[in-house]
């Protein structure tokens, strides 16, 4: 019984890892942390950047899938151009100076770490 329940558990870790490699578009979502995350899964799974551009807009839904379908073929013609195209149309008006803000007001925490600090940043 214990082996089944391990085995339902680890199935459904799996499951939630799937769909974080979704992106649909919606305003709470970060563009750049997709590319970045579904770049990595690309490279885990032994794909070359031409099956990454492939598969790429199966993982896309709703609007970014509209978005996608709407996209000029020089913005879908290799993996760059695609993530540079998703990257400039869904970053929110501001988005730089919004980032920059940000780094300005951070302030290592009392009792934070160098290390938890700089990793906090690098987010």
């Amino acid at each position: 019984m214990a082996e089944a329940l391990e085995g339902i558990t680890a199935g459904l870790a799996g499951l939630k890892l799937q769909g974080s490699l979704y992106f649909s578009g919606r305003e709470d979502e970060d563009i750049a942390a997709w590319v970045r995350r579904w770049d990595r899964h690309g490279t885990a799974m032994g794909w070359q950047d031409v099956e990454k551009l492939r598969r790429a807009p199966s993982y896309l839904r709703g609007v970014a899938e509209i978005h996608y379908e709407q996209l000029a073929a020089g913005d879908r013609d290799t993996k760059d151009h695609l993530f540079d195209a998703l990257r400039r149309d869904f970053r929110p008006e501001g988005y730089h100076q919004l980032k920059l803000m940000e780094l300005k007001s951070l302030r290592q925490a009392a009792h934070e770490s160098v290390d938890d600090f700089y990793h906090r940043i690098m987010r």
